[in-house]
């Protein structure tokens, strides 16, 4: 088993959901997180999911404003109209009802990747949407993660 597979057993279980495909060869990604990465991959000016979930939010650090319950966070809408005027529209020439292809990993009987398309105005909606259910995900998972750590440190230590 490769290394990194095995690191993905000794995660906790609540942590993400974790896509295993073994058509694209043998992948271990958080099917949330990575979603987010491709669809963020299909604009035409990339950025980080951590500089967009920032957007949406007072502190991304902050449990309230991840956790969605701070009423001063800039929320959806602020994200929706940074990604329509300065991500997309200043930066190329484009309409935003053009189609885009984007790929997704998507769950029936097995996983797979499958390519979409949608308009670039509903692929910037549906990429809002995602990293409005992404935020306490990613918020959950970077507390999660750093307790196993504390806790696999202070396993090797006692030994």
């Amino acid at each position: 088993m490769k290394f990194i597979g095995f690191l993905c057993l000794l995660k906790p279980l609540t942590t993400c959901h974790w896509v295993v495909s073994f058509n694209h060869g043998h992948t271990h990604v958080c099917q949330k997180h990575q979603n987010v990465k491709l669809l963020i991959a299909a604009l035409p000016n990339k950025q980080e999911y951590k500089d967009l979930l920032a957007r949406m939010v007072c502190d991304i650090s902050n449990r309230d404003c991840m956790m969605r319950s701070c009423t001063n966070c800039p929320g959806k809408a602020a994200l929706m109209s940074y990604l329509s005027m300065s991500q997309v529209c200043s930066d190329y020439e484009v309409d935003m009802e053009d189609s885009v292809n984007y790929k997704q990993w998507m769950h029936t009987d097995r996983t797979q990747l499958a390519s979409l398309q949608l308009s670039i105005q509903e692929l910037l909606q549906t990429l809002c949407d995602a990293l409005d259910k992404l935020c306490q995900h990613y918020f959950v998972t970077k507390a999660q993660a750093a307790s196993y750590l504390r806790n696999l440190r202070a396993v090797s230590s006692r030994r």
